[in-house]
């Protein structure tokens, strides 16, 4: 009888704290397991060519890894039949996480094995085995945590910064020497922040300045009104490090794991920095003191009125969007209607001059459009079940492949790497020129795992739940018998879902964007568009009152 030939996969994962100890390193831990599978005469699945599942600066604590969930979903599929790791504690350092990923494994027929400490999770023995060993991964990890923290307390009092993957804009961080080091660059326009603002510029005005001049963020984006608030708040740019203002709330959970809340006064850290200082302390008392004075309570915010167009809504000039807002109707009245305006003055200090349009004029139309579009036979019909599908298969699917575009491109840029480290290691390149293009392609790197995170996000937000689903199924079945009845969060949810973005100039829609197969149905329809939203305007529309209470 032929021995059967397992497959396996190998995974490997570093946190910040194990990148300081020895034998815990990635390439360590390849090589070993490598070695292993091969003496045990198994086949290694690949995930990527030479690639295994491999989590860089993840802690075994939480479940939200990449490689971790890439690994579980190719379980899913049947790709390997054992997951293998050097230690327990490479997995999971949460005995009751351990066992949870064990289990899902067992479940996908999966079993699990450790190549250091020798035990599988098939036998009885094995997984008392394996009862044990995450016992003490979890005594492990609350033993770090113990000796973590005070750690970390002491190392801000010395000025250390403890961030360590990130750092704040204007600077970088020396791992090496544990300090913040200085970005000219970002140094000037950190500075330039605060000049203009003790000048007399707004953080608005000062957010459109830097629009204008095409300043970019670290990230590539654009700076707007918060950031240049945050930085004109921020201690670091004195020279002090704040450390501990807040924490991971284990008692709320939230649905990305645990609440992030503020911590008592009392429990944060403040020390001078090691780091060059940005601005004097003169300078930011009297900009402190001076966003005290022109700070506006939050008790005047009017949150009551309904704006179902806003995120749809786009000025056809600028192209910002247009938000929901009042705008006094009668002085001695007091009486207020609602509008929406146009957000480029808002966010950005750019002048636009495309007026205001008013939601009782606006609503209605868009809302006729909308009863037109329900008109068509697959909804009148009730085949909402193939609309519902050719919705979301046809988004997931362009999603899927820009993601696979980016895995690839960061695949080739990792080879790149290799291969220069190696022309560097074997004398061929001189290290200025080394240092250079290692740098570009690290920033490429850290560019396309960003790009990579938001398809991410994009792809995770596109898995509907299946209570909207259904509700929304619901909805539109039986539009005609239900619209009197929507609630404000359905309409508005029902309006993303229905209007890529309507283009507002002088007052009017200029153009309107359907998602498909909306876009298909209004086309099939034939409708005038024109005579549709005078309809609208003909007749009280049910869903909403034409003037804000």
């Amino acid at each position: 009888m032929d021995q059967i030939i397992e497959t396996v996969a190998l995974y490997s994962r570093v946190s910040t704290e194990d990148q300081a100890r020895e034998g815990t390193s990635l390439e360590v831990q390849r090589e070993f397991l490598e070695k292993y599978a091969q003496a045990q005469g198994w086949k290694i699945y690949y995930p990527e060519p030479g690639k295994i599942y491999c989590d860089d600066g993840y802690t075994g604590s939480s479940d939200k890894r990449p490689a971790l969930d890439r690994l579980m979903k190719d379980a899913k599929l049947k790709k390997f039949t054992i997951v293998i790791c050097c230690k327990v504690d490479r997995f999971a350092r949460n005995n009751q996480l351990l066992h949870e990923l064990v289990k899902h494994l067992d479940d996908m027929g999966v079993g699990f094995k450790s190549a250091s400490e020798g035990f599988d999770t098939v036998s009885a023995a094995g997984k008392m085995t394996l009862n044990m060993l995450g016992m003490v991964a979890q005594f492990e990890r609350d033993r770090i945590i113990e000796r973590v923290f005070p750690g970390m307390i002491k190392g801000v009092e010395k000025g250390n910064w403890q961030g360590s993957r990130y750092a704040p804009y204007g600077y970088r961080y020396n791992k090496k020497d544990k300090v913040l080091e200085l970005v000219p660059e970002d140094a000037r326009i950190v500075s330039l922040i605060y000049t203009l603002y003790l000048s007399g510029q707004s953080t608005n005005q000062i957010a459109g300045y830097l629009y204008e001049k095409n300043y970019m963020t670290r990230s590539g984006g654009r700076f707007h009104t918060k950031l240049v608030g945050d930085i004109l708040k921020n201690k670091i740019y004195l020279g002090l490090l704040v450390w501990n203002k807040r924490s991971y709330d284990k008692k709320q959970k939230t649905a990305k794991g645990c609440k992030y809340v503020k911590n008592d006064p009392s429990k944060v850290i403040e020390a001078q920095g090691r780091h060059q200082a940005i601005v004097t302390l003169e300078e930011f008392n009297k900009v402190q003191q001076r966003l005290h004075n022109n700070r506006r309570g939050s008790l005047h915010r009017n949150t009551a009125h309904e704006y179902p167009l806003s995120g749809i809504l786009f000025c056809a000039d600028c192209g910002h969007k247009y938000r929901g807002a009042n705008n006094t109707s009668n002085r001695l009245k007091g009486t207020k209607k609602r509008c929406y305006r146009c957000t480029a003055k808002q966010e950005h200090n750019v002048k636009c001059f495309n007026g205001a349009v008013k939601a009782e004029v606006i609503e209605p139309q868009v809302f006729a459009i909308l009863e037109k579009l329900m008109t068509h036979t697959d909804l009148v019909e009730g085949r909402v079940s193939h609309f519902m599908a050719e919705q979301g298969i046809a988004e997931d699917e362009v999603l899927k492949a820009k993601k696979s575009d980016i895995e690839i491109k960061i695949g080739k840029n990792l080879e790149q790497q290799k291969r220069l480290s190696q022309s560097y290691t074997s004398g061929l390149l001189a290290e200025e020129v080394y240092a250079n293009e290692a740098l570009d392609l690290r920033r490429d790197e850290k560019d396309f795992k960003s790009q990579l995170d938001k398809v991410n996000i994009e792809l995770m937000q596109k898995e509907r739940s299946d209570v909207y689903h259904r509700k929304l199924k619901r909805l539109l079945e039986n539009f005609s018998q239900t619209r009197q009845h929507i609630d404000p969060l359905t309409k508005k949810e029902l309006l993303q879902f229905v209007f890529k973005d309507i283009l507002i100039k002088n007052k009017v829609i200029v153009k309107i964007s359907f998602y498909q197969p909306f876009s298909r149905y209004w086309e099939e329809l034939k409708c005038n568009i024109n005579q549709v939203m005078t309809e609208g305007l003909e007749k009280p529309y049910i869903l909403l009152p034409t003037v804000a209470r």
